[in-house]
């Protein structure tokens, strides 16, 4: 049985991954700020500075076949431009675009024992085109737009040990489906959009 680590399963997104990819048959380790409240098995709040370091320390050696970040922030997605402080640009981009890739690196001796592991990043529509469901949100934007860059350049990193990095733009409602598709097919490139 392939095994998933979900961040962020106290949230919609994280949510349906985790439904998702149970009912297709994978172990699904999940997290959340909150894991009693939100039936995670994990606490990690990508905002605080320890939750890496303390969440790898919890795996242990378990094997993970993919890692799907689901957590983010959407502060500030009301200001307007000449109202976002460079506070607010900066949490977004810590827990959007910097704690993805910090508990990667972290999680490389865990994906390295799988047969074929994948790194999956969610950038949506936002991180894709600009565009957003929510009107403004400028911050989500440019740090969605941020992992999705940061997420080709890992795929050539870490092609040599075979890690793949998937990127989802996708809004659409059956993404957990396509996701659980394209990590079961064969690919030989690095990285993949989805």
């Amino acid at each position: 049985m392939p095994t998933v680590l979900i961040t962020g399963v106290d949230k919609a997104p994280g949510q349906a991954f985790a439904e998702g990819f149970r009912a297709a048959g994978w172990r699904v380790l999940g997290t959340g700020a909150d894991p009693v409240h939100a039936g995670a098995l994990l606490p990690y709040d990508p905002a605080q500075e320890n939750a890496a370091a303390e969440l790898v320390a919890q795996l242990g050696d378990i094997a993970l076949d993919a890692v799907i970040f689901a957590d983010d922030s959407t502060a500030g997605n009301a200001l307007r431009p000449e109202e976002i402080g460079p506070n607010v640009l900066i949490d977004v981009m810590m827990v959007n675009t910097y704690a993805p890739l910090d508990l990667a690196a972290r999680l490389i001796p865990n994906l390295k024992v799988a047969n074929h592991p994948a790194v999956v990043a969610i950038s949506g529509n936002a991180g894709m085109t600009g565009t957003s469901v929510a009107p403004l949100s400028l911050p989500l934007k440019a740090s969605k737009a941020a992992l999705r860059q940061m997420w080709r350049n890992l795929a050539v990193e870490w092609a040599d040990w075979g890690c793949r990095c998937l990127v989802i733009a996708s809004e659409d409602e059956a993404r957990a489906e396509a996701l659980i598709a394209a990590l079961a097919a064969p690919s030989s490139a690095p990285c993949l959009e989805i």
